[in-house]
């Protein structure tokens, strides 16, 4: 038997043991005596979150995702309103038509020309800061609109190219914090809009867990926008006065290398690009439609909502068809879109809800440990403690897990502390996203450090720590004080 296939057998037994440890758990715990102020039915709903919590972390998603809802069903749950709540919950449904959208729309190649748009502008010409913050920001509203990964890595291969052509070292500083920045630009634009599926599981999760029962779209995206873009640019801003990189090299870089050879625009990125404009307007104006007076396009619009608004622009986008092809080609979208995301915004509005109800005895247990932390605070310095603790958090442990533990705390006090809690799920989407510290810290610190061949692995521990204080400073400067005048 070669090393290869004894890897391979040795890394399916750690699978299959992790597998029945989670499930045993899962199923298990409810079987053991209450303790504390947890019910009978709490300990049965503990078992669940310590189960999902294990095979999150060690496992998957998806899987689990769906044995935590059988769990339920099993534990005396009904299981038409199990699937109503999950699968059959309408921000859940409009997040996957939004995706294929989104994803039919990246598919024609129309977000390259947005990058070379943006990297091209005069006014960046021998300037290596802005050159900088055009990368950095320039990536952070593609992924917002609508790019996926690959642009990410585009992006490296362009920061290597650039400091190449500059005599930079990919060792340097400037090549492990633009590394780091853009990944932070890329998780800064995937919770950025309404309708990304990081951004429904937040909310779901608050929905569920907190009184907090909606949210104003437009609002949150006002909010998301103003402190991701932020965050972004105090990481610029300490990439140029704390870690001092000097890109007196980068004057004459040409950042428009990459896509030099770009041919026109074809009919089809063409349209693309008009209906991504399109996509945005009509999802934001359900969430301004109340403010247009009350006449009958106000009325059936109101109907429509996000879900209605999401199916329509999905029909459209099948419905045309150019050089003999769909712009939408159903079963290829399908393919593409992240079901273990799905999964989680389901479990997220079914689950959350009957682990703090109060039959449960949870929230109690819950308020009795962390009072003595968390007690006799402002509603101000709980919500600053509660964050940093999210943020540091998540680069030690999975950043799901983390933030359903964070809202548990968070949930006993809303009311006692008057606490903004549409701020604190706005919030919720930067902190528990914002993790690079570490190799194992998430998919994203993984892949940045996957890059450690080519630059140093110390340089991106620096940037990953500044990546975190930005995003700190953000929610203090920005974060908090507007949050608390939007909502």
């Amino acid at each position: 038997m070669s090393v290869e296939t004894k890897g391979k057998l040795s890394k399916d037994k750690k699978y299959y043991i992790h597998s029945v440890i989670g499930l045993i758990l899962m199923f298990g715990v409810g079987f053991l005596p209450p303790f504390s102020t947890v019910t009978p039915l709490g300990m049965k709903y503990l078992g669940i979150l310590l189960g999902l919590v294990y095979l999150w972390s060690l496992v998957g998603m998806f899987w689990p995702s769906l044995m935590g809802l059988i769990a339920m069903i099993i534990f005396g749950e009904n299981s038409a309103a199990v699937c109503t709540s999950s699968f059959g919950n309408s921000l859940v449904i409009m997040c996957v038509f939004a995706m294929a959208v989104i994803f039919a729309v990246a598919q024609t190649g129309v977000f390259d020309y947005l990058v070379r748009w943006i990297i091209t502008r005069k006014i960046i010409e021998g300037r290596p800061w802005l050159l900088t913050g055009a990368l950095i920001l320039g990536l952070y509203i593609i992924v917002a609109l609508g790019g996926e990964m690959p642009l990410l890595f585009v992006m490296w291969e362009m920061v290597y190219k650039i400091a190449e052509t500059a005599g930079i070292p990919r060792k340097s500083k400037y090549c492990a914090a633009m590394v780091v920045g853009l990944m932070f630009a890329f998780v800064c634009g995937i919770i950025s809009l309404p309708y990304k599926s990081a951004f429904v599981s937040v909310m779901g999760f608050f929905y569920g867990m907190t009184p907090m029962t909606e949210i104003n779209i437009v609002s949150a995206s006002i909010l998301l926008i103003c402190g991701c873009t932020a965050a972004l640019i105090l990481f610029i801003l300490m990439m140029k006065f704390v870690l001092r990189i000097d890109l007196s090299a980068l004057k004459n870089a040409d950042a428009a290398m990459v896509f030099k050879d770009l041919p026109p625009m074809n009919k089809r990125q063409k349209f693309a690009g008009i209906y991504l404009i399109v996509f945005l307007v009509m999802m934001m104006l359900t969430g301004l439609v109340s403010f247009l007076g009350d006449n009958a396009f106000v009325q059936t619009y109101s109907r429509l909502g996000t879900l209605g608004v999401s199916w329509l622009l999905t029909a459209i986008m099948v419905l045309v068809k150019i050089d003999g092809k769909p712009m939408l080609d159903v079963s290829k979208t399908a393919s593409m879109i992240v079901w273990d995301s799905v999964l989680l915004m389901a479990i997220a509005f079914t689950f959350s809800p009957m682990l703090t109800n109060e039959a449960t005895g949870i929230s109690a247990w819950v308020m009795s440990l962390v009072n003595p932390i968390l007690g006799g605070h402002s509603a101000f310095t709980f919500t600053v403690i509660v964050f940093v603790i999210t943020l540091i958090l998540t680069n030690f442990a999975n950043n799901t897990v983390v933030m359903l533990l964070m809202i548990a705390v968070i949930m006993p006090y809303s009311e006692s502390l008057g606490l903004n809690l549409h701020m604190m799920a706005v919030l919720m989407c930067l902190m528990a996203q914002t993790a690079f510290l570490l190799p194992a810290s998430s998919f994203y610190g993984a892949l940045i450090y996957s890059q450690a061949e080519h630059i140093s692995s110390r340089y991106i521990m620096m940037a990953a720590v500044i990546a975190m204080v930005a995003a700190t400073l953000a929610m203090l400067l920005v974060f908090m004080p507007l949050g608390n005048v939007l909502f």
